[in-house]
């Protein structure tokens, strides 16, 4: 047997840990959508468990207690692309084990969406070498608190992240300028954290200012709305180089305020009113001077977008999960 799905069958009790070793050539197992409760079996986990296994859904049950360490182990789940623990009771912190050489060789989505994992983010898991493939990491939904770790920026970081979602969570502190930096998430295009705690300003600081050419080149999609952010959008985020894929940017409900940096008023866009298509005219100030409703201000000669949407944070709800 390769593929067995047991989705919303009101299946119950604690997940066999005999299945790891008894259907060594399954590749797809869905259990989510059922009532399993318990903890996630620690000998799932143990080299030679789930060979072949690619993909493992074990989301929306009444699972409990911490991510397991052992799933780390060296030789487990050695064939695993995509981990979904979503929507359980989860708990404890992440495991600095996670991400170290040889865990999860091959995994590329690892899904903790609404659980009750604390702690903060691990610093570990910025080390060069870890999470390798992984290119969504989904923890949104969590009371994961502390600060963002620097060291998540440093060269050979998340080499193939695409998706970081981190919103509805405790995290605080401001914005790391390591992030950055040249080399800093060179694959990243999703990057949310509505509804934190994080505060300060946008980074603008010499050397790692996060317009520097070269920093985050791919990063298309940035979503800040509904923190502690003041300031202003820095000029040098429009400077010819800088973010050059970034086309969304959310500042909805935070204290900063100003123009869209990025060339005269003069042929600029003007945002929209509820979707219309944008007319000439002057910039629509961000924050708290701005009225509220939906629009899109682009600058002239500036390949960066401001999108301020009052809903942007219910629509997000709806739209986060499109790949999961």
């Amino acid at each position: 047997m390769t593929f067995l799905k047991l989705s919303g069958c009101s299946l119950s009790g604690g997940l066999p840990a005999a299945l790891a070793t008894s259907i060594p050539k399954l590749r797809m197992l869905y259990l989510n959508g059922n009532a399993f409760t318990g903890g996630l079996p620690v000998g799932w986990g143990s080299p030679g468990a789930w060979p072949s296994l690619q993909l493992l859904f074990l989301g929306d049950n009444q699972l409990t207690g911490p991510l397991p360490d052992a799933w780390a182990t060296p030789g487990a789940f050695p064939a695993l692309f995509q981990l979904s623990l979503s929507g359980n009771g989860l708990t404890g912190p992440l495991p600095s084990s996670w991400a170290s050489v040889g865990a999860f060789p091959l995994l590329a989505d690892l899904i903790l969406l609404g659980n009750q994992i604390q702690g903060p983010l691990p610093e570990s898991w910025g080390a060069p070498g870890g999470f390798s493939k992984l290119s969504g990491l989904l923890l949104a939904f969590n009371p994961i608190a502390g600060s963002l770790p620097a060291s998540w920026g440093q060269s050979g970081a998340f080499p193939s992240l695409d998706t970081l979602y981190l919103h509805d969570t405790h995290i605080s502190g401001p914005l790391p300028d390591a992030w950055g930096q040249a080399g800093a998430f060179p694959s990243l295009v999703w990057l949310s954290l509505f509804d934190t705690n994080i505060s300060g300003s946008l980074p603008v600081s010499l050397p790692a200012v996060w317009g520097t050419p070269g920093a985050l080149p791919k990063l298309e999609k940035l979503f800040l709305s509904n923190t502690g952010l003041s300031g202003s959008v820095p000029a040098s985020w429009a400077q010819p180089g800088a973010l050059p894929s970034l086309h969304t940017l959310d500042v909805t409900k935070t204290g900063i305020t100003g123009e869209v940096p990025g060339g005269s008023a003069e042929g600029a866009a003007r945002p929209s009113d509820h979707g219309q298509p944008a007319q000439p005219g002057r910039y629509r100030r961000l924050g708290p001077a701005a009225p509220a409703k939906a629009g899109v201000a682009v600058a002239a000669g500036c390949t960066c977008r401001a999108v301020c949407v009052t809903a942007a944070a219910a629509i997000f709800r709806i739209f986060a999960v499109r790949r999961w």
